[in-house]
């Protein structure tokens, strides 16, 4: 079905009434059934331009052949009420008939004209609104009158000319024809949901994984987001499977593992299945498979305090029972706390704190006071301490 739409703008007369018209054709395939009328809207103003809503109005509606100003070959009345905007809707051919026969399938012919005339107060007293040229309506009725199949093809009856297409997968089919195979899609539906079974690739056409995004040029960038509510990626492995893990490398190489490697517990590693790293074990335990460098503060329990070193510091006794050695950078009085101190012992051992070796001289062990100034190291006046290299364990808080 074709939908032709004429518009007729009415020139302002006397009254200043205005209409804007809108006439719609429906012109139908050669062996439908032709209407016996077509549509025709008018927006109905007052000289203000104000829309002339909810009230009754009246149109004269003449058919003229060959010009603006040619014969009256059908003219009809209608009486109407407009809508709340102003908006009048009649139908040509359903009118009351003044003079004439409509009959449209006999306009192909010639020209035709619509001659437009409104009373507004829904009387007789008609104004001359507008006047334009029918260009469709003539040829979309005059094609109802074609009853045969015109096409020299030894077959008069048209209705062999009506066939039926049909889809059947990605086939499409004219019946008492052939078929033609359309290109299918990669993408498979179920429902609402697409999926595909192979890999996707974006910026590469050789995708190496189910996802593959490539960018040769600029940063490569992946987003979950939820406007209003949590978001998370997912990463499930089988219950037989080895890994749920995220794996990040540099050029190839350099691989860091994270996640669930070969077990229940979290690890950070560089090697997979072996750790080479941090583990996280399901109760929360924490295992590492070398050394834990802290650069920073550290805080053991929840009421402990926060230290940032721990450290060896060395040095030699002097003579006498003591010798005051200065504190190592950035540690004092108020933030050092002495973990152990052990002073040699002619070569041959080490005293730890409160200890001596044979009979004590003097009344000192091996101790240490922390002073102002620095750290006292006290021992026994003795020559087989003295000049005695001694080693402290010193701990700093913040």
């Amino acid at each position: 079905m074709v939908l032709q739409k004429v518009i007729i703008k009415a020139k302002k007369m006397k009254k200043q009434i205005s209409l804007l018209a809108i006439i719609t054709i429906l012109a139908f395939p050669v062996l439908a059934q032709v209407p016996a009328a077509f549509n025709y809207q008018a927006v109905v103003r007052n000289n203000s331009g104000e829309v002339v809503s909810n009230q009754n109005v009246s149109f004269r509606i003449s058919i003229l052949q060959d010009s603006e100003t040619g014969t009256i070959v059908y003219s009809e009345a209608h009486n109407v009420t407009t809508n709340d905007f102003g908006l009048a809707n009649l139908k040509i051919g359903e009118g009351t008939v003044i003079d004439g026969v409509f009959s449209p399938g006999g306009w192909g012919v010639a020209n035709h004209f619509i001659k437009i005339e409104l009373d507004p107060a829904g009387g007789s007293s008609y104004v001359h609104t507008g006047t334009s040229q029918l260009l469709a309506v003539p040829y979309a009725f005059h094609a109802g009158t074609v009853e045969n199949d015109q096409v020299d093809d030894a077959d008069a009856d048209p209705s062999n000319e009506i066939q039926t297409l049909s889809v059947s997968g990605n086939d499409l089919s004219i019946s008492d024809g052939n078929n033609v195979t359309l290109p299918g899609s990669l993408w498979m539906q179920n429902g609402d949901e697409i999926y595909y079974d192979n890999n996707v690739g974006i910026g590469t056409t050789n995708p190496a994984f189910e996802l593959d995004i490539v960018d040769a040029s600029t940063a490569a960038y992946a987003r979950i987001q939820s406007i209003a509510n949590n978001a998370a990626l997912v990463i499930e492995r089988a219950p037989s499977g080895d890994m749920a893990s995220t794996i990040y490398k540099t050029g190839g190489a350099n691989s860091f593992y994270t996640g669930l490697l070969s077990s229940n517990s979290y690890k950070i590693s560089t090697t997979n299945p072996v750790l080479n790293g941090l583990e996280v074990e399901f109760d929360g335990d924490v295992n590492l498979s070398d050394n834990l460098d802290v650069n920073g503060t550290t805080k053991l329990g929840p009421s402990g305090m926060v230290f940032s070193e721990i450290r060896e510091f060395t040095g030699t006794t002097g003579t006498g029972h003591s010798n005051e050695v200065s504190y190592p950078s950035g540690y004092t009085y108020t933030n050092t706390r002495v973990l152990s101190l052990e002073v040699n012992y002619a070569n041959a051992m080490w005293c730890s704190m409160g200890q001596y070796v044979g009979t004590a001289v003097a009344g000192y062990n091996v101790s240490c006071t922390l002073r102002f100034t620095g750290i006292m190291i006290y021992y026994p006046d003795d020559a087989t301490m003295h000049n005695k290299p001694f080693r402290m364990v010193l701990m700093k808080f913040e």
